[in-house]
């Protein structure tokens, strides 16, 4: 399995392409020790060494919360212009760009935020300590070309 990020111990995400040889990398998901492969023929990648077992969709969606979990840190310090998110209308399916974060006052994102009814947040956008906002992630395999026409 083909990992394109990758956690430092200091839980700081790396893409393949930008990580640097002979440094620890840990998988986001299982928190195992994996290989960065930078080579001229293949892909920048990360990989697991052979005895590992983890979820190809538990990686994605472990990966998808850090960067933007970090993606807000870096906004929050200036780094970065405020995210936007985008929402595919239910009906139509047209997205629609909201940028409110700056209006929400967000002050930072949470992982997995136990929520007052017992329900764990993916991610909980916090502003003077309340919950603004709380993102979930779903992960879905594309469809092969062929299944779709079914």
């Amino acid at each position: 399995m083909l990992i394109p990020y990758a956690i430092d111990n200091k839980r700081r995400l790396y893409s393949a392409k930008n990580a640097e040889k002979g440094k620890q990398y840990y998988c986001p998901s299982c928190g195992e020790e994996v290989i960065l492969r930078k080579g001229e023929i293949r892909i920048a990648h990360f990989a697991h060494k052979s005895n590992a077992n983890c979820s190809e969709e538990t990686v994605i969606h472990k990966t998808a919360k850090l960067l933007i979990q970090q993606t807000i840190q870096s906004w929050k310090k200036g780094d970065k212009k405020a995210p936007i998110i985008r929402v595919n209308c239910p009906i139509c399916g047209k997205p629609t760009y909201l940028e409110i974060l700056e209006q929400m006052q967000i002050e930072d994102a949470v992982l997995e935020y136990r929520l007052p009814e017992g329900y764990i947040a993916d991610i909980a956008l916090i502003a003077n300590n309340k919950i603004k906002m709380v993102i979930e992630i779903k992960v879905t395999h594309s469809i092969e070309e062929k299944k779709r026409k079914i």
